[in-house]
């Protein structure tokens, strides 16, 4: 885990100070986000850090508050898009570039358009993602127009933020943003505190009415530079038919529909998927090969006697567990910087950089999982696996599953391997002996986590 970059500060044409960040390593990409932001509550965040500096090992990036909201001035007037240029005006300046690439998040989409209009040779390239159209489109044609994969459309105005209790209630605004886990405790309570710190309610509401009146005037297509639009197609915030706008409105731009409902990708289990869009398009370096070997420390996690737990809980008491599994997993593997490959219906496959962040995840979530009255068993193992698109296999991903199976409840057993790893580290082992593991022809000394 990197630390947070630091903060730096730049003044615009009209007097309007922006806070911004530079960090990571590749071309110099700026992200223009949502017009309510912080930075420094979204560095504290896992779920929004682990795509950050996924970002960063491929692009240098920046990112900035909007004028008015996070640690940027709270700005005086309509704040149209052409004032908001201004903003990345002074970024450019301040940092001596020539050339930039632009990624436009959700209402950042019409800023990041309205500068490379205005700024044609200073753009490159130009990703808009869940972008948010200006007052001047009309979406009605998209709305009714037919769609391959059936979704209903639905109206194009922005859900009524003024009906929102900002700052006290999130059950609506994380509906509409990030629908996949808008009933997880861990994440209702930091966006109440990202509401809180970003913006007052009556500043939100300026950004708000600031928003749905940002108008271009056309001047999408005049847009120069090559342009990818990503698009989540259930979006409940801004419906696809704004991709759908944005495609047709800029000369030459392509359109990749992500399949999901979650208007902030970052929250997404597919959040890599759309940043592996985004970076592939900015840097133009070709896919990685369908079929890759990179090493992985795996964990394989089961919920113990599940079959018992259902029938005692019944179909609904089981599925509220389920999903209260589901939802921790994710935040807690995400936390220790790991990845949840897949679900296997009452557990997980994850892997990790290194077999320590695989052991520290196991134990919290032991722990976590226990406080709802669900007990696991763990698995790890450590190698080269081998990727093939978003899913991982080879002998080392077997292995971790037979060590998981050999393992009582509430236990956590490691390989031979993992334990060599991590001789004299902070963590105890006890030998468990040597076990029968399905399909491999040796018998298997394996470790349990002490403590």
């Amino acid at each position: 885990m990197v630390s947070t970059p630091e903060f730096r500060f730049v003044e615009t044409s009209d007097g309007v100070r922006i806070a911004y960040q530079r960090f990571g390593s590749g071309p110099t990409t700026i992200v223009v986000g949502e017009v309510f932001n912080h930075l420094a509550v979204r560095w504290e965040f896992p779920l929004y850090r682990r795509a950050f500096e996924y970002m960063g090992e491929h692009l240098d990036v920046i990112m900035y508050d909007q004028r008015g909201c996070g640690m940027s001035d709270r700005a005086e007037g309509a704040m149209s898009a052409q004032d908001r240029v201004k903003d990345i005006c002074a970024i450019v300046e301040a940092e001596g570039l020539d050339q930039v690439n632009l990624v436009g998040q959700g209402d950042g989409a019409i800023v990041a358009v309205a500068f490379a209009a205005a700024e044609p040779k200073r753009v490159n390239r130009l990703v808009i993602s869940n972008g948010r159209v200006d007052a001047s489109t009309d979406l009605r044609a998209w709305e009714l127009a037919p769609h391959p994969l059936g979704v209903t459309r639905v109206e194009a105005n922005t859900p009524g933020l003024g009906s929102w209790n900002w700052g006290t209630d999130v059950a609506d605004f994380t509906a509409f943003t990030t629908p996949s886990l808008a009933d997880d405790p861990a994440v209702t309570q930091w966006w109440l505190k990202f509401q809180r710190v970003t913006l007052s309610r009556d500043e939100m509401m300026k950004q708000a009415e600031a928003v749905v009146g940002l108008d271009l005037g056309g001047a999408a297509a005049g847009v120069a530079a090559p342009t990818l639009v990503t698009h989540t197609v259930g979006n409940r915030a801004y419906h696809i038919g704004h991709g759908m706008a944005w495609a047709e409105q800029i000369p030459g731009a392509s359109l990749v529909e992500i399949p999901g409902e979650d208007h902030i990708i970052e929250f997404a289990s597919y959040w890599r998927d759309a940043y592996d869009h985004h970076i592939g398009f900015i840097t133009e370096e070709p896919p990685e090969p369908a079929l890759r070997r990179r090493y992985a420390a795996v964990l394989f996690t089961d919920i113990v006697e599940s079959t018992a737990e259902s029938l005692s809980a019944g179909d609904e008491g089981w599925t509220s567990k389920l999903d209260a599994h589901d939802r921790t997993t994710v935040m807690v593997v995400s936390e220790y910087g790991g990845d949840v490959v897949k679900s296997t219906g009452d557990g997980i496959l994850a892997t990790f950089q290194v077999p320590s962040a695989a052991i520290d995840a196991a134990i919290a979530l032991r722990s976590s999982l226990s406080s709802f009255g669900v007990r696991i068993r763990a698995g790890i193992h450590a190698g080269e696996i081998e990727v093939r698109d978003a899913d991982i296999s080879g002998s080392v991903v077997n292995l971790a599953a037979r060590t998981m199976d050999a393992a009582p409840a509430n236990e956590i057993y490691v390989t031979s391997s993992v334990h060599d790893q991590l001789l004299g580290s902070r963590f105890e082992f006890d030998d468990a002996g040597q076990h029968e593991l399905k399909g491999f022809a040796l018998q298997g000394l394996l470790f349990r986590v002490a403590g």
